[in-house]
């Protein structure tokens, strides 16, 4: 089943957690972690897609302004340094992020801000990792809604990614079209300049327009 933007919204809110979610609650060992999600690839697209997305929605979030380049070097970073992370742990990330517990903003948030971050969660998370490992029990039950399995995101996560680049091309598109628009209204302004000009001054409009041309 092909999920869509919508579903994946559906499928993350599954992850019930907020800025007071302790990494404990989301995690047990064999949930499946966002760099398997590239098995059987030989592209690591699939997991530098889920935190590229993930940064989407925080850069929005904050009303920030990146470049093509900043946004996927960074997603590309933080999967090479953070594939072992789950959907529910990076969600968890996110909302940390928003809620302002790794300090407040008073600017728009950046690539090296994100980076700062991830170092500090990411000590917590093999910290509780460790911890959790050595609890694990046999039989253990994962509560509904509290895990999900992370390949039913992959499709809709990639949608989404597909429909804000959409996004952007679109409102490109409108730009240079603006633009073009801008260009003909002062070409005509200045064709009109050049007739009264010439009107004025009993002159050849052709000669006079060929020399401003």
């Amino acid at each position: 089943m092909k999920h869509t933007s919508e579903t994946w919204l559906n499928v993350w809110q599954q992850c019930r957690v907020n800025s007071e979610t302790s990494l404990s609650e989301i995690w047990r060992p064999g949930i499946q972690d966002i760099g398997s999600l590239n098995a059987g690839s030989k592209s690591v697209e699939n997991g530098v897609t889920v935190f590229e997305t993930f940064l989407l929605s925080v850069i929005e979030y904050f009303g920030a302004s990146w470049s093509e380049y900043q946004l996927r070097e960074a997603a590309e970073m933080l999967f090479g340094e953070y594939h072992y992370w789950t959907v529910q742990e990076l969600k968890l990330f996110s909302v940390r992020i928003k809620t302002g517990k790794f300090g407040k903003m008073y600017g728009k948030i950046s690539p090296a801000e994100i980076m700062n971050y991830a170092i500090e969660f990411n000590s917590e998370l093999l910290q509780n990792r460790a911890d959790k490992n050595k609890q694990k029990q046999p039989g253990d039950i994962e509560e509904e809604g509290k895990y999900v399995d992370s390949r039913l995101v992959i499709e809709a996560l990639k949608d989404l990614v597909t429909k804000m680049n959409e996004r952007v091309m679109e409102a490109e598109k409108a730009f240079e079209e603006k633009r073009e628009q801008q260009r003909k209204e002062t070409a005509k302004a200045r064709e009109e300049l050049i007739r009264s000009y010439c009107e004025k001054n009993n002159l050849d409009f052709e000669k006079v327009k060929k020399q401003y041309s």
